[in-house]
C-alpha cells in the first residue's frame, strides 16, 4: 500500500494538446503572477475522468453491468493547469488523459511514460479527478489492510458491479500505484520531490446528502473483505495529517529516494463529493478547488503543511469530508528541502475576544497555560512578531478556551496556529525538598530552575 489514509496516485495523459476549457479557470487575484522562468525540471500528469462510457459487460454471459455515474472531472483540468503554470511548470509539461483515453491501460502507459521521461532532481506531480472505491485485497499476506480492502482508483470502462471470477482487472490498485511512485522517487533522487494530488473518495462508509453535487466514489464496496481483515477503528478523523514516518520502501535506502507527499479530498472511510466553484454555477472537485485557490499563492519556502491548512480553510462550509495529507509534510512546496516545525495547535474560533482551540488538556493545554498566535505557516514562535498572547480559562481533554492577554485577534484569525510559551499541570505537582547540605549557589540555582517548570513546589517538609 502507497500510503495509509489516502491509498493512491494517478497520471496523466500522453498527450500534450490543453484540454478544452470547459469549466472556469479563474483564479483568485493573489497579486502573485504566474512564474516568468519556466523549468524543464517540473512535470506534471493530469488525469480526469468525467465520461465512464457506456455500461461494462460481463465477460463471459455478456449481461449489462453496473458502471460509474457521471462527473465533472473536466472542469478540474483548467483550475489545475492554471495553478501548476503559475509555479513554473511549462505548459509543454503538463500532460493530459481524459476519459476514453483513461482506461486502465491508458492510465498504465501514461505513468510508464512519466517515469521514462523523469532525471534526477525533477519536480513531478500527479493530480487524479475521477471515482475512487474499495475492492477485496488480493494478497492475503499484507498485514496493512486492517478492513480487508485494497483502495482502487476507477479508470475508464471498470465495473461498479462485483461478479464471480472479477479480480479487480479494470480497476487500479494502491499497490501498482504506489510501485509507480516508489519508481519515480527513486528516478528524481534525493534531490527530487514527487506530489500526488487525489480527488477522489477512496472508500466510503454512508453517502451523506450532497444535494445535486455527485460524489467521486461508491460507499459499498467491490467484493467481501479479504479473510484477514481484523476490527476497524472507527475513531474520528482528526487532523487530517498523519504525521507519522513515511512508509517503508520496496527496493532502494530511503536516503537515496525523494521526498514525497500524498493530498487527498477525502480520508480513508469517506466519500468525497463535489464543490462549486466561484462561480457558483460550475461543478468542480473539492480538492482540485483548492488547489486552485491556495497553490498559486503558495510563495518560496511554504511548506506542505502550510499548504494543506490553507486547503482546509477553503474547503471550511463548503464539503463535509475531511481532506487528508502524508509523506514529508514539512518538507517546502515542490522541493526536498526540510523545514524544522515547532509544534502548535489551531485557532478553532475567535468570538468577543474569547479564543477556542482545537486542543485539550490530553495534549497538555490546562488552566494557565499561555500560548502565542502566529499566522498560519509560522514554523517557530517569537513572541516579538505574535499577534497575540493567549491563556487558557478552561479546557476540556479536546478543547481549550482561552482569553486574549496582549494583542488582539478577530475572527480573521481562525485557522491561526498556537505556540505554547509556559505550561501548567492542572492539578498534577511534586513536593520537592532540597538537601541542606547545598550550596547557597547551588541551592538558589536549583529553585529558580525547578520553580520555572510550573509543575514543582519546594518544600521543607513532607516532600
Amino acid at each position: 500500500m502507497l500510503v495509509a489514509a489516502s491509498g493512491f496516485v494517478l497520471p496523466t495523459s500522453v498527450s500534450s494538446d490543453p484540454p478544452p476549457a470547459t469549466a472556469s479557470s479563474s483564479l483568485p487575484d493573489s497579486g502573485v503572477e504566474a512564474s516568468p522562468l519556466r523549468d524543464d525540471t517540473k512535470r506534471a500528469l493530469i488525469i480526469a475522468i468525467s465520461d465512464y462510457g457506456p455500461p461494462p459487460v460481463h465477460p463471459e454471459t455478456g449481461e449489462e453491468l453496473r458502471g460509474y455515474r457521471a462527473l465533472n472531472a473536466a472542469n478540474d483540468v483548467p483550475l489545475v493547469r492554471t495553478a501548476l503554470e503559475r509555479q513554473g511548470f511549462a505548459p509543454e509539461n503538463i500532460h493530459v488523459i481524459q476519459d476514453a483515453e483513461a482506461d486502465v491501460e491508458g492510465i498504465r502507459d501514461a505513468l510508464n511514460d512519466l517515469v521514462r521521461d523523469t532525471d534526477e532532481g525533477d519536480v513531478v506531480v500527479i493530480h487524479y479527478s475521477g471515482h475512487g472505491h474499495r475492492i477485496t485485497n488480493d494478497d492475503p499476506d499484507e498485514d496493512d489492510e486492517v478492513d480487508g480492502y485494497d483502495e482502487v482508483l476507477v479508470p475508464y470502462g471498470a465495473p461498479d458491479d462485483f461478479y464471480e471470477g472479477y479480480g479487480g482487472e479494470l480497476h487500479l490498485r494502491d499497490d501498482e500505484l504506489g510501485e509507480f511512485v516508489l519508481e519515480l522517487r527513486r528516478k528524481v533522487g534525493r534531490d527530487g520531490n514527487v506530489t500526488v494530488l487525489i480527488d477522489a473518495c477512496h472508500s466510503g462508509t454512508a453517502t451523506r446528502g450532497s444535494g445535486d453535487l455527485p460524489a467521486r466514489g461508491s460507499a459499498s464496496p467491490l467484493g467481501p473483505p479479504a479473510r484477514t481483515a481484523g476490527p476497524v477503528d472507527g475513531a474520528g478523523d482528526g487532523t487530517g495529517i498523519d504525521e507519522a514516518a513515511p512508509p517503508r520502501t520496496r527496493g532502494g535506502s530511503d536516503e537515496e529516494l525523494g521526498s514525497y507527499v500524498v493530498f487527498s479530498a477525502a480520508s480513508q472511510r469517506q466519500v468525497a463529493f463535489e464543490t462549486w466553484d466561484i462561480d457558483g454555477k460550475t461543478k468542480v472537485g473539492s480538492l482540485s478547488y483548492a488547489i486552485a485557490r491556495t497553490l498559486p499563492e503558495a510563495a518560496p519556502g511554504t511548506t506542505y503543511r502550510t499548504l494543506f491548512a490553507n486547503i482546509t480553510r477553503a474547503l471550511s462550509g463548503k464539503v463535509t469530508q475531511t481532506p487528508q495529507m502524508e509523506g514529508s509534510i514539512d518538507t517546502q512546496v515542490f522541493s526536498n528541502r526540510l523545514i524544522q516545525q515547532f509544534p502548535y495547535v489551531v485557532v478553532d474560533s475567535v468570538l468577543d475576544g474569547t479564543v477556542t482551540l482545537q486542543a485539550g488538556t490530553l495534549l497538555g493545554l490546562n488552566t494557565g497555560t499561555r500560548l502565542v498566535v502566529h499566522d498560519i505557516g509560522t514554523p517557530r514562535p517569537d513572541p516579538a512578531s505574535a499577534s497575540a498572547v493567549v491563556r487558557v480559562v478552561a479546557a476540556t481533554s479536546t478543547e481549550a478556551t482561552a482569553e486574549v492577554e496582549e494583542g488582539a485577534l478577530t475572527g480573521a484569525h481562525t485557522g491561526a496556529w498556537a505556540f505554547v510559551t509556559e505550561r501548567t499541570y492542572g492539578d498534577l505537582g511534586l513536593r520537592v525538598a532540597l538537601d541542606p547540605s547545598l550550596s547557597s549557589r547551588d541551592r538558589d540555582g536549583l529553585s529558580q530552575r525547578l520553580t520555572e517548570t510550573g509543575i514543582i513546589e519546594l518544600v521543607d517538609e513532607g516532600p
